[in-house]
């Protein structure tokens, strides 16, 4: 029996279950990203099994389709093209824009570190500091606090006058009840 079997068009079920495969890569892969469990090129290699020149167009199409739909909004929302707006509009927006030697900035001094002291340096620093708040440790973050060792050591002092040590130990024939 000699025959030969060729087949025209892919079957249905091969397409279907070829679509399946691909909607079950889509949705693993999808959880793996949203939980942060393997990175995009990690999923890439071992889920869809690409080589890395496809990889390399899928990000770059990745990017153009980002930048289309941003085009789109844009033109949704304010009517011009991002990609077509002549350099000169900028120039013409410039007066409602506030310009850096106008105002703004954050130093209190103009001078900055370099400030000459008013005292010349005659005078102490505890006396040059008046007003500002000094911290134990040198920080407001300090752990020693003053008030907390002192009311630890007090509490200290009423355990151990309260139960004295004693020279016993457990073990000793002193412990030893009679009967």
């Amino acid at each position: 029996i000699n025959f030969d079997l060729e087949l025209q068009n892919p079957s249905m079920i091969h397409e279907q279950e070829k679509l399946e495969m691909m909607n079950q890569q889509l949705e693993i892969a999808e959880k793996a990203m949203d939980v942060k469990l393997f990175s995009r090129k990690w999923i890439y290699d071992n889920i869809f099994d690409m080589p890395d020149e496809q990889k390399v167009e899928v990000y770059e199409a990745i990017v153009e389709d980002t930048k289309q739909k941003y085009r789109l909004e844009q033109i949704e929302t304010e009517g011009q093209d991002p990609a077509e707006q002549p350099v000169g509009d900028e120039m013409e927006d410039d007066d409602e824009m506030a310009r850096p030697d106008d105002w703004g900035g954050s130093e209190k001094t103009y001078f900055g570190k370099n400030k000459p002291r008013e005292d010349d340096g005659k005078v102490q620093k505890r006396h040059r500091s008046f007003g500002k708040r000094e911290f134990k440790g040198k920080s407001p973050l300090a752990t020693s606090k003053a008030y907390t060792a002192v009311a630890r050591e007090g509490i200290l002092d009423q355990l151990k006058n309260r139960f004295p040590k004693s020279n016993n130990s457990l073990l000793s024939e002193e412990n030893i009840l009679e009967d």
